[in-house]
């Protein structure tokens, strides 16, 4: 009998939408946004068409590569040296209580930027 009833409340609910029976009115859905037509740029970054991106690139003056601010690996691994190299010399004068040493060495460290590399 309990798989009886399941079917006929199983029954009501796939024949009126839950909206209708909670009594809450359906709204319209809203129109579709207007598509606005892409940029060169759009259409051919939507095409994947690298020869004409390149091509806007170019034709932009784009030179976003040139007088970058980034460290190379080289200079970002010779900072990472020095800086390992003043936390050594540091610890080592705290060590020997050579505090004024010390300081100046933890304050070297602080002192280095910390760039990523992209």
């Amino acid at each position: 009998m309990p798989f009886l009833l399941m079917d006929a409340i199983t029954c009501c609910f796939r024949s009126v939408p839950s909206y209708a029976m909670l009594g809450i009115p359906k709204h319209e859905e809203a129109p579709p946004t207007p598509q606005h037509p892409l940029s060169a740029m759009g259409d051919a970054c939507s095409r994947m068409d690298l020869t004409a991106i390149h091509q806007i690139l170019l034709m932009t003056h784009y030179k976003d590569d040139e007088g970058t601010n980034e460290l190379s690996f080289q200079e970002w691994n010779q900072q990472m040296k020095d800086m390992l190299e003043a936390q050594k010399r540091g610890d080592l004068a705290f060590r020997d209580k050579d505090l004024r040493s010390a300081m100046d060495c933890h304050s070297q460290i602080m002192s280095f930027k910390f760039v990523s590399i992209s």
